[in-house]
Parts: C-alpha cells; structure tokens; sequence
C-alpha cells in the first residue's frame, strides 16, 4: 500500500495537491447547497462564480444554475450551437461533404447494381465505396430528390 499525503479539504485521499481552482471550487461546493436554478427555478445543480474567480467564496458572488442557465452565462451554448449548426447543414453547405447535387444525382442514376457497382462509382467520384453505398441507399443525401 502506497503513502499518499494528498487529502482533499474533507480529509479523503486524492491524486495530489489541489490546484487553487480545483480547491476554490471544492470550497463553494461544501459552503453552498444546491438549491433551484437563480435564472429558471429548474433544480440547480451547478455553482457559478458570477466574477469568475472560483477562490472568491463569497455568497454574493455564488450563483445555483441548472446545467443549461449556466452554459448561457459562460458562453458555452452559443459555441455548442454553432457547433450543432454546422454539422446538421445540408449538402453542399456542409463543410462535410465531398459530393455536389449534381454528383449526387449522377452517381444515384449511374448505380446499377453488379454492372457500375459502389466501387466503381467510388473510383470515378472519390471517396470511399461506404459513402457511395450511403448516397445509393439514401442514408445520406435523403431529401435530394431525383
């Protein structure tokens, strides 16, 4: 059994010394309980340091925040969202996509199966049989029409 001189401030071992973040942080957990969220009144379940100084364990300066008022104040949602939008962009708009409409279109027209198989189309296009396979059975690209 190892020697491990790291405690936590309620007296458990930990992997080592805390940060003084991780230390403030810990301190406004056991100072302030959870109650509801200061913004929407849902069950809080984070502390925010309205400063942004997790040392300063005043109680002015604690915030109880649902996960999502607290992403709000942060500015975490409007990153995650942007995130979100660029990926759930269609077709060519998607920064994604290797394949045009029109590409689209061609390779969906072109698809005879055991004559101009995915590979093939794959070869003529690019990308890879799977991301053919997907376009012909309209896993990717659904809402284009013929």
């Amino acid at each position: 059994m190892t020697n491990n001189p790291y405690r936590d401030t309620k007296g458990r071992f930990c992997n080592g010394p805390l940060t003084a973040d991780q230390s403030g942080r810990r301190q406004a957990q056991e100072m302030f309980s959870l109650e509801q969220c200061e913004r929407c009144e849902k069950p809080g379940y984070e502390r925010h340091h309205k400063d942004g100084n997790p040392l300063n364990n005043v109680r002015e300066n604690i915030e109880v925040l649902c996960r999502r008022c607290h992403m709000v104040v942060d500015g975490r949602l409007d990153k995650s969202s942007d995130v979100l939008r660029s990926i759930m962009r269609k077709g060519e708009s998607n920064s994604q996509s290797i394949y045009t409409e029109s590409q689209v279109r061609e390779i969906r027209r072109k698809y005879i199966p055991r004559v101009h198989t995915c590979k093939m189309l794959a070869e003529e296009y690019g990308g890879t049989e799977r991301a053919i396979q997907a376009i012909v059975q309209r896993q990717n690209w659904r809402w284009l029409d013929e």
